[in-house]
C-alpha cells in the first residue's frame, strides 16, 4: 500500500500524495519510467535500427519480465482489469505499438518491407503478440523461463511473412 511505500523510501505520506493523486498514478509514472530506461537501453539503441532493433527491444522486456516477474504480474493486472480510457492502456500498449512502429517504419524506409504493408496494423499485432505471450504465462499456461524463447519465436513469425529480400 502507499503507506508501507512512503515507510520505505523514508519520505512522508502526504508528500507521495502531493506527487501523485493516487497508487495507481504514481505505478503508472514508475511504469513509464521502466519502460523509457528499456528503450533507451544501450543494447537497443546500439542495436541497428529497423527489424534487429525490435528484436532486441523485445528481448530486453523479456528479459525485465524475468528479472521482476512481481512487477510484470501487477502490470500485467493493472492492464487487463483497466477500462479503454485508462491511461495504462497507453503507457502499456500504445508504447509497444509506438515502439514496434518506428522501427517498422524504418525497415520500410530502407526495403526491407513488402510494399504496402500496414505499418500500425502490423505495429498493434507485434503489441498484441507481446502481450499475449504475457497473459499466458500470467495464467500459467507457459513457464515465465520460456517467455524470452517465446516472445522471440512470436516477433519473428510475425516479421517473417512482412519482409523481403535478405533481411
Amino acid at each position: 500500500n502507499i503507506r508501507a511505500l512512503a515507510a520505505a523510501c523514508g519520505v512522508a505520506l502526504k508528500t507521495l500524495y502531493n506527487l501523485y493523486v493516487s497508487k495507481d498514478e504514481l505505478v503508472l509514472a514508475a511504469l513509464a519510467g521502466l519502460l523509457g530506461e528499456i528503450e533507451h537501453h544501450s543494447d537497443v539503441l546500439d542495436a541497428e535500427p529497423g527489424i534487429p532493433r525490435y528484436l532486441t527491444y523485445t528481448d530486453a522486456i523479456a528479459g525485465q519480465i524475468i528479472n521482476t516477474p512481481h512487477y510484470a504480474d501487477a502490470m500485467s493486472r493493472m492492464l487487463f482489469q483497466a477500462g479503454s480510457d485508462h491511461r495504462v492502456i497507453d503507457v502499456l500498449l500504445g508504447g509497444a505499438v509506438r515502439q514496434s512502429e518506428e522501427c517498422l517504419r524504418h525497415a520500410q524506409e530502407h526495403g526491407e518491407l513488402i510494399a504496402g504493408i500496414p505499418l500500425g496494423e502490423s505495429a498493434r499485432v507485434l503489441a498484441s503478440h507481446q502481450w499475449g505471450i504475457v497473459l499466458l504465462w500470467q495464467k500459467s499456461l507457459l513457464p515465465l523461463e520460456t517467455i524470452p524463447a517465446a516472445m522471440r519465436r512470436s516477433a519473428v513469425q510475425s516479421l517473417v511473412p512482412l519482409c523481403r529480400g535478405g533481411r
